[in-house]
């Protein structure tokens, strides 16, 4: 667990969404080749900071021979997402349609969005998640690629750590009142 830790790095996730030949996750509007472009200089970015980065891809992302096409980029795990999630210091999402995303963003730990504005959302969902997440919006380049300013990605890792309140995503989740 966190307390057991010694080192100094803080542990990243990135959990990027998935795409695998003719299936990907519902929702997404991306062709495969434009996500997994956009994924690869996300992570090609996170190498270059002092993290202890981990990706972590929905296994269904994994080729047929166990492979991830980012893992040659940055190191990969494939054990179960709540098997290691208690030892991450920082999730990062680019689509919220995904089980890791609401089990992340109802822990108390750090949780960025990259908005690739796949998926729309209404502003009160909108607000609720820029309450709970660091919230980077996206661009598209004239080629139709996503472009992020990885300075404020960067921004948002290395700024000091702080506890998130996960308490209106657990109330919405469990439907308590």
């Amino acid at each position: 667990h966190k307390a057991d830790r010694k080192r100094k790095e803080r542990r990243v996730m990135y959990c990027p969404t998935f795409f695998r030949a003719h299936s990907s996750n519902p929702g997404e509007t991306m062709g495969e080749p434009i996500h997994m472009d956009f994924t690869l200089r996300v992570a090609e970015a996170l190498m270059r900071l002092p993290i202890d980065l981990v990706l972590k891809p929905h296994p269904q992302a994994v080729s047929p021979d166990g492979r991830h096409y980012t893992q040659d980029v940055a190191r990969v795990s494939y054990e179960k997402f709540e098997d290691i999630m208690d030892d991450v210091d920082i999730f990062i999402f680019d689509v919220i349609n995904s089980t890791t995303f609401w089990e992340a963003v109802c822990t108390q730990d750090e949780v960025i969005l990259i908005n690739l504005g796949s998926i729309p959302m209404d502003d009160d969902i909108m607000r609720m998640l820029k309450r709970r997440c660091t919230v980077l919006d996206t661009e598209y380049d004239e080629a139709g690629k996503p472009q992020i300013d990885l300075q404020f990605l960067e921004q948002a890792i290395m700024a000091p750590a702080h506890s998130a309140d996960p308490t209106e995503f657990r109330r919405l989740l469990a439907h308590d009142e």
